[in-house]
């Protein structure tokens, strides 16, 4: 196992976690969650990396938005020399994330089920060219990945085990590639029963693209029901058995003709949503009720003439009305981020209200800039037509089911703005780093 230097600091993490879920809250915050995730992965010597742009760098053409926490270490896993990064090890980050374009699109899933958003935030651990590793054996950097993960979950933030399940690349005859019983047996020694560990092919193989890097992976799963029999058959299948953790062990190369060959060095990318991970801690039915979202569900509610949040989906969600609810709050949120990164949909083409949700997001961004501290947040002009084409579609679908679904008038769309940025700025207080602007 990956050694800390800083026990005793660990310790303390522990104490605070335990103290955060005891002092008579429900649920620990979403900005809790993020830090002691931060935190822990400080004291196993991970250097901290501020989220980038949810707009790619203008050298990264394959992107329409930052999708994956891995996004900023692409040059690392090609196996390229990214001079901001040549000093990394081991890294740890909250990257926030839209997912409204190219491979990973979500745009029009939003609202149809409880899961699905555009904006969100990933947290990850990675371990560059075999750091986790003593002696560059690629099964202790499978183990140490895995223990970390486990550590974090079942000792830190202390959920029930017998809820996780794990997943592992099973092998697949398309590939051409072998079961990772590797995987299995470390999972087996960390202490997971047999019964919750399971076999997968493509959807435990994890791929940067058509060709690049890539390489099987792990999962961690939780069962939200709990207190029944063994649910592994649900894994993969149905939503209340939901993915948390990703852990992929970068070992392999894919060239243009399809072959795949092995990487001369080893990487681990991890990724977990901060948003579902908070559904688990504050015990809720979905990632709409944490605490990221309610005020803004709230707010919706107070101005819709249809009636308030019910949390429905598909048949019984007679009219669409829950479904909007999460659109509208999902894309607002989605929008405020990309305007805080430098995305300008011209208000000619966006349209007046449009104008209106940016002036807002102008307004009360800069009047709350103080309170939005962090790297999370920064500034960039950019000139780039598909972006804006894209935050003109969410604001075009948020003013159609506000006004056709909800009953709230369109102008009542740019009063979300401060609540949208508050809520933010309640979950990022604390983080030091440069300020949002518009």
């Amino acid at each position: 196992m990956l050694a800390t230097r800083h026990g005793y600091q660990l310790v303390r993490l522990k104490k605070r976690v335990l103290h955060q879920l005891k002092s008579g809250r429900c649920y620990m915050s979403t900005h809790d969650i993020r830090r002691n995730f931060i935190r822990f992965f400080e004291n196993y010597d991970h250097i901290q990396v501020p989220s980038s742009s949810v707009v790619p760098s203008f050298e990264d053409r394959s992107l329409l938005f930052t999708n994956a926490g891995m996004n900023q270490f692409k040059s690392m896993l090609l196996g390229g020399t990214d001079s901001r990064w040549a000093f990394l090890k081991r890294a740890v980050s909250y990257q926030k994330c839209i997912r409204a374009g190219g491979k990973h699109n979500d745009l029009e899933d939003v609202g149809k089920d409880l899961h699905h958003q555009t904006f969100f935030e990933m947290l990850g651990n990675w371990s560059f060219n075999d750091s986790y590793s003593k002696l560059g054996q690629f099964p202790d950097l499978q183990e140490d990945a895995c223990k970390l993960a486990w550590h974090f979950l079942t000792e830190v933030l202390s959920i029930d085990p017998d809820r996780l399940y794990v997943s592992y690349f099973g092998g697949s005859d398309k590939f051409n590639l072998p079961s990772d019983e590797t995987c299995k047996k470390i999972w087996l020694k960390i202490g997971v029963h047999e019964s919750h560990i399971l076999p997968f092919a493509s959807e435990n193989f994890w791929e940067m693209g058509s060709t690049g890097p890539c390489g099987p992976s792990t999962e961690i799963h939780y069962d939200r029901v709990g207190g029944r029999k063994n649910v592994g058959h649900l894994v993969n299948v149905d939503d209340s058995v939901v993915e948390l953790w990703n852990i992929v062990f970068i070992s392999l190369l894919r060239t243009p003709n399809g072959d795949l060959h092995p990487l001369p060095s080893h990487h681990i990318d991890t990724g977990m949503g901060l948003e579902r991970l908070a559904s688990v801690m504050q015990n809720v039915p979905s990632n709409f009720d944490i605490d990221a979202f309610a005020p803004i569900i709230k707010h919706i509610s107070s101005v819709s003439k249809r009636g308030t949040y019910g949390g429905k989906v598909g048949a019984e969600d007679a009219g669409g009305r829950d479904a909007s609810y999460r659109i509208l709050a999902d894309h607002m949120r989605a929008v405020v981020i990309a305007l805080a990164d430098g995305v300008e949909p011209s208000a000619v083409d966006a349209g007046f209200h449009a104008a209106a949700v940016q002036a807002a997001a102008w307004r009360y961004g800069c009047g709350l800039a103080t309170g939005l501290r962090g790297s999370f947040y920064y500034c960039r002009r950019l000139d780039r037509g598909d972006h804006e084409f894209i935050v003109r579609k969410m604001l075009r679908r948020s003013f159609w089911h506000a006004t056709n679904r909800l009953g709230i008038d369109r102008f009542a769309c740019s009063e979300l703005v401060p609540v949208v940025i508050g809520t933010l700025a309640r979950l990022e207080d604390g983080i030091s780093g440069t300020r949002l602007c518009f």
